[in-house]
C-alpha cells in the first residue's frame, strides 16, 4: 500500500512536470518505460563498442609513445655519436684556445678562427640557395663570416654586404644535426637566407673539424 501511494505520488510529479498524463492511465511513460527496458541490451552492446574503441585508441596511443621514446633515444644516441665524432679530430680541429694572463683573471683568445666566405663561393658549393631580395648578381657583394665560439660545435655567422655588417646570428651544430635527423634539407638563417643543412654541416666540419 505504502509503495502504492510512493508510485501515485511520483507519477503526479510527473503529470505536473509534463512527463505524463492521467488522461492515458500514465500510457505515454509506461510505454518509454517498456522501450528503455527493450533497449537495454542495445545500450550495453554499443557501451562495450565504445569501451572496445577506447581501448584500442589507448592502445595505439602507447604504442607510439612507446615508439616516439625509442626515436628519441636514438636520436639522442645520434647526437652524441656526432659531437664524439667531432671531438675526436682533436688536434685537426681548426679551433685553438690559448690562455693569456691578465692580473689575476685568465682569459681565452682564438688562433685561426674565422672563416670568411663570399655568397658566391657558397652558392656555387650548394651550401647556399637564395638571399631574398637579392638578385644573383649582387651575391659576390655578400661575405658570409664563420666564428667557432669556446662552446664546442657553436658558432657565430655574420654577414657582410660590401664590407658592412649586416645581420649576425649564432647557430648550434646540433640544431643541424636535428634538422638532418628529422628530413629537413633546407633552413633559414637571418630571417632571409636560404641554407642548404646537409651542405652546411659538411662545410662547418670540412673547414673546423678536419684535417
Amino acid at each position: 500500500e505504502d509503495a502504492k501511494r510512493l508510485v501515485l505520488k511520483n507519477l503526479r510529479i510527473l503529470e505536473v512536470q509534463g512527463y505524463a498524463s492521467s488522461k492515458d492511465g500514465c500510457q505515454s511513460i509506461i510505454t518509454d518505460i517498456a522501450k528503455d527496458i527493450l533497449n537495454q541490451r542495445e545500450h550495453r552492446v554499443n557501451r562495450r563498442r565504445e569501451l572496445g574503441r577506447l581501448r584500442k585508441t589507448k592502445a595505439g596511443l602507447m604504442k607510439k609513445k612507446q615508439y616516439m621514446q625509442e626515436q628519441l633515444e636514438q636520436y639522442r644516441h645520434y647526437i652524441n655519436q656526432c659531437l664524439a665524432n667531432m671531438n675526436k679530430a682533436g688536434s685537426n680541429k681548426r679551433v685553438h684556445f690559448s690562455t693569456l694572463q691578465n692580473g689575476d683573471k685568465e682569459r681565452k683568445m682564438r688562433n685561426k678562427a674565422a672563416v670568411k666566405y663570399s655568397a658566391t663561393k657558397l652558392y656555387e658549393k650548394g651550401v647556399l640557395y637564395t638571399i631574398e631580395g637579392l638578385p644573383s648578381n649582387q651575391l659576390k657583394n655578400v661575405q658570409f663570416v664563420f666564428v667557432p665560439l669556446e662552446a664546442d660545435g657553436v658558432f657565430q655567422i655574420s654577414a657582410r654586404f660590401m664590407g658592412v655588417d649586416m645581420e649576425s646570428v649564432t647557430l648550434d651544430i646540433q640544431d643541424l644535426l636535428k634538422l638532418q635527423y628529422e628530413g629537413a634539407s633546407v633552413t633559414d638563417m637571418f630571417g632571409k637566407v636560404k641554407i642548404n643543412v646537409n651542405l652546411l654541416l659538411h662545410f662547418l666540419n670540412s673547414k673546423f673539424y678536419g684535417k
